[in-house]
């Protein structure tokens, strides 16, 4: 018997022994270093979190008249006129796409962009241009286009690159102009409500003059008043008696225990000791 009982604990002693290294190896967690050379290559001003504190968009117009830059609502964007001077193949073509269509325009005019870093609007000047087109018209890369000749200060054009700019390429957070999304919802509410007031008196011989019912009717009324429109409500005072169960916690003589005396409950009311 006592050989069985060795041969049970050696089996399980033998077991654990062998899956010790099995189970210590499934447990280990590997360990990557830090890559700190890219790390330490980072740099908060090349992020996009970390861009100017001044946003500038670029007005290209192909006219040959240099017109003013328009001003702008935002007090942190600015825009910039310039004149872009296209040679012949340059002009060959925009032309070209213009005809072609929408996507074709919009391939060319990112060619002859020379910042990619700012948005940017081309006036492209288009006397041929259907009645029906746009006043503006973005497209998949950082610009938009217009076929007018130039913007002024609150014609269709300026009004449509405020829009685009301060809505969706440079957004504004400025709460003022935030129209907040207000829902209007029923509260839910009871059709009946009651406010208890009770009065907790240890010993049943102090007297008690002041009057719950006047104190209540002059702290309460105007809200009970208020409130009584909506529901029901009801204001109840009430005293109540209570005593304590010992007078005196009786503690043991090293201090570390506590207890009650059975003469000490005696003073209860209706409370028997057997």
């Amino acid at each position: 018997m006592a050989g069985t009982r060795l041969q049970i604990v050696g089996a399980f002693v033998l077991f654990t022994l062998l899956a010790a290294p099995v189970a210590w190896h499934l447990t280990q967690v590997e360990r990557v270093d830090l890559p700190v050379d890219r790390i330490q290559q980072l740099s908060w001003a090349a992020s996009r979190f970390g861009g100017p504190d001044n946003f500038h968009v670029n007005i290209y117009s192909l006219s040959s008249v240099s017109s003013p830059a328009p001003p702008s609502s935002a007090s942190n964007v600015a825009y910039v006129t310039h004149n872009l001077q296209l040679n012949a193949k340059q002009q060959k073509a925009l032309q070209t796409a213009m005809t072609s269509g929408l996507q074709a325009t919009d391939d060319v005019l990112e060619t002859l962009m020379t910042d990619h870093t700012r948005f940017s609007v081309f006036l492209l000047c288009d006397e041929n241009a259907a009645a029906s087109t746009p006043v503006l018209t973005v497209g998949k890369y950082h610009h938009a286009w217009s076929s007018q000749c130039e913007v002024n200060k609150g014609d269709a054009v300026h009004s449509a690159i405020e829009k685009l700019v301060h809505m969706h390429v440079y957004p504004q957070t400025d709460q003022k102009n935030v129209k907040p999304n207000i829902e209007s919802k029923i509260a839910r509410r009871a059709l009946h409500y009651r406010l208890q007031f009770s009065l907790l008196k240890e010993n049943p011989t102090t007297p008690w003059n002041e009057d719950l019912r006047a104190l209540v009717d002059q702290y309460l009324s105007r809200f009970v008043h208020k409130v009584g429109a909506l529901a029901n409500f009801t204001v109840e005072t009430q005293v109540v008696q209570y005593a304590r169960l010992a007078k005196e916690v009786t503690a043991s003589a090293d201090g570390t225990e506590f207890f009650i005396n059975a003469d000490d409950l005696k003073h209860v009311s209706g409370f028997s000791v057997s």
